[in-house]
C-alpha cells in the first residue's frame, strides 16, 4: 500500500444556480490532473452556460452570499 501526502485544499466560491456533479476521470483528466484511484473530478456548470473541472481531491466548493 502507498499512502500519498495529503494535499492542501482550496475553497472556490460558486455563484447560486450553478450547478455541480462529481464523476469519475476519464484517463486523459487522471494524468492532466495527476489524480490518483478513487478520486472523482467535480464538474461545474455556470449559469452563463460556461464550466470548470476540477480534482475533487484538492477543492472545496462553497455558494458565494
Amino acid at each position: 500500500t502507498v499512502v500519498k501526502e495529503p494535499r492542501d485544499v482550496e475553497e472556490i466560491l460558486i455563484e447560486p444556480g450553478t450547478t455541480v456533479q462529481a464523476r469519475p476521470p476519464t484517463a486523459d483528466e487522471r494524468e492532466r490532473f495527476d489524480i490518483g484511484e478513487g478520486v472523482a473530478v467535480l464538474v461545474v456548470s455556470h449559469p452563463d452556460g460556461s464550466g470548470d473541472l476540477y480534482p475533487g481531491d484538492r477543492y472545496r466548493l462553497r455558494v458565494a452570499g
